[in-house]
C-alpha cells in the first residue's frame, strides 16, 4: 500500500549520495581510517559549493578520493581501478573539480563560516583538519 501511495505522488526513495559513491570508492582504494575521514570532510565541504553540486553524485564522490589522493601524496592519484569502478571517470574529469574545491576550502578558511573546520579538529573525526594546510 506505501508503495502505491509514494508511486502515485511520484516520490523516489533511492537517491545517491555523494557520500555513498565516495565509500565505495574509498573501499577500492583501501583507504585508512584518516583517508576516509579525509574524504568524508572533502564531501562536507564540496554540500557547501553550489558549483560543484551541479555534477553527478558518482562524480563528486570521485572528486573526493582524488583530493584525498593528492593531499595524502599517494603516487597514483587516479589509477585503472578507480576509473574501472567509476564506469570510467578519468583522471581529467575530476582533476579540475579538485582543484575548485582546494580552492574554495582556502576562501573559506578566510571566512566567517569556520564550522567545518572545528568539527573535523575534534578527536572524534580524527583531526584531519590539519592535512588542509597541504593545500
Amino acid at each position: 500500500m506505501e508503495a502505491d501511495i509514494l508511486a502515485r505522488l511520484d516520490f523516489d526513495l533511492v537517491w545517491p549520495s555523494i557520500l555513498r559513491f565516495m565509500q565505495r570508492y574509498a573501499c577500492i582504494s583501501n583507504f585508512s581510517n584518516d583517508q576516509h575521514m579525509i574524504a568524508q570532510m572533502f564531501c562536507d565541504f564540496i554540500l557547501l559549493n553550489t558549483s560543484l553540486l551541479q555534477h553527478k553524485p558518482s562524480l563528486l564522490g570521485a572528486v573526493a578520493i582524488y583530493a584525498t589522493n593528492k593531499i595524502t601524496n599517494r603516487k597514483y592519484p587516479w589509477n585503472a581501478s578507480l576509473r574501472k569502478c567509476t564506469l570510467g571517470i578519468q583522471e581529467d574529469d575530476v582533476k579540475h573539480l579538485a582543484n575548485e574545491l582546494f580552492y574554495f576550502v582556502k576562501t573559506l578558511e578566510n571566512s566567517s563560516l569556520k564550522t567545518m573546520f572545528r568539527k573535523y579538529e575534534l578527536h572524534s573525526y580524527l583531526g584531519v583538519v590539519n592535512v588542509l594546510q597541504k593545500i
